[in-house]
């Protein structure tokens, strides 16, 4: 007959065991779901040294033989730090096109690359992994991530006749307007917004010949 003594001891040690099998369920769980979430190097469907950093706040795309800005049209990139510094500017489209253009008459006056652009929706799409969760752009190359960025693309099947209107408050006019394609890196799908939207902007350009 087995003493109560050594049943007791035998229900303590299947607990002790099944809680441990629970607990490394849930941190295994805790882990897979952590690399799900960030987008880098090692997730599935990345290209391995798909960019090459060029230590100025720029990346070399040896896929496309694009170059991409690493921070986000009004940010800074630091030397120092390897970061992006201030924070990010959402713009409508059109603001972000003259935004660009005031950023490369500002590289051309210190000799710098200047022919930034903001990228197409092909471009655009090229750096999205659809296989990762918020946010769907690799987070070890590009450093400031926003939930949705401007393309250069209009929308053609969904231009529209806007009103415009006088100071007054009288029609002065009508024009077409075009719905712009975006990338929402929240989903890692592209769609399209109005141009009085605001959304983020990445630059790319394409090598300079020597």
């Amino acid at each position: 007959m087995i003493s109560p003594n050594l049943n007791r001891n035998l229900v303590l040690l299947l607990c002790l065991y099944f809680g441990l099998i629970n607990s490394n369920y849930a941190a295994e769980s805790r882990n897979h779901t952590t690399t799900q979430n960030e987008c880098n190097a090692f997730t599935p469907g990345q290209i391995s040294n798909r960019f090459t950093d060029l230590a100025d706040g720029t990346v070399f795309d040896t896929l496309t033989d694009l170059i991409w800005e690493r921070c986000n049209l009004s940010q800074v990139w630091s030397s120092t730090t390897e970061s992006c510094q201030s924070f990010t500017k959402t713009r409508n489209w059109r603001d972000s096109l003259v935004a660009i253009q005031n950023y490369n008459a500002n590289q051309y006056a210190l000799g710098l690359p200047d022919n930034w652009r903001m990228p197409n929706i092909k471009e655009l799409t090229s750096i999205v992994n659809p296989s990762c969760i918020s946010h769907a752009l690799d987070q070890e190359t590009f450093l400031s991530i926003e939930a949705a960025y401007w393309s250069s693309t209009p929308v053609a099947e969904k231009v529209y006749e806007k009103t415009v209107f006088n100071p007054d408050g009288t029609i002065s006019g009508y024009q077409d307007e075009n719905f712009i394609w975006i990338v929402n890196t929240i989903t890692g799908r592209d769609t399209h917004r109005e141009l009085s939207n605001e959304a983020a902007t990445l630059l790319v350009r394409n090598p300079t010949n020597p």
